[in-house]
């Protein structure tokens, strides 16, 4: 799994927005990290309001983890105040 690209978000429960290549060659784009109650978690991107993909808990959290190693340092301050 790898981040090709991540796009820190400026405010907000939403921590960056990035595109990722899983196994298999398979891309996703615009994927949202984002701050919750329940921790950090990953959402798809939308069309005509539903979700374009969805993930088993452990797909989840692997990008999620991911995400977070590919953002480095940029938001730690967000994340820990949240």
């Amino acid at each position: 799994m790898k981040v090709l690209s991540i796009r820190p978000l400026p405010a907000g429960n939403a921590i960056a927005r990035f595109d990722i290549e899983l196994p298999g060659g398979i891309r996703l784009f615009n994927l949202k990290l984002s701050q919750t109650p329940r921790g950090l978690r990953v959402h798809s991107a939308s069309a005509f309001g539903n979700s374009t993909a969805t993930f088993t808990p452990e797909t989840a959290e692997a990008i999620t983890q991911a995400a977070r190693e590919a953002i480095g340092d940029v938001d730690l301050d967000r994340l820990s105040a949240a």
